[in-house]
């Protein structure tokens, strides 16, 4: 998509179980794309699956062509796309034999 047809138009931009079919390029890409239609204070939220291991090399799923990733990389990703995690909740209750699931709040590191 491209940014300059939203640029400084929405307050957050929500993202969720998207990103396991981006390579880690398009997902900056995409990250900085998406900071650039947040209004001045505005926010993006990423709920997704992650792995649980730290430092974990990222899991592809050749049925359904997805990826997972460790949070340390999506760490490294945000940094890449210029974001800062401002607050990451992990959604309780889910099933153990499940990747967990975690929001992570993303702001512009130059807000």
């Amino acid at each position: 998509f491209s940014a300059s047809l939203c640029e400084d138009s929405f307050d957050a931009v929500w993202i969720q179980w998207v990103i396991i079919y981006c390579s880690d390029d398009e997902l900056i890409n995409f990250l900085r794309e998406s900071a650039k239609c947040l209004k001045p204070n505005g926010h993006i939220f990423l709920k997704d699956n992650i792995l649980e291991q730290k430092d974990a090399e990222p899991i592809f799923d050749e049925m359904d062509r997805s990826v997972t990733r460790s949070r340390e990389h999506l760490l490294k990703i945000f940094e890449s796309s210029g974001l800062v995690v401002i607050e990451e909740v992990r959604q309780k209750n889910m099933p153990r034999y499940l990747f967990p699931i975690v929001t992570f709040v993303l702001k512009p590191v130059d807000q």
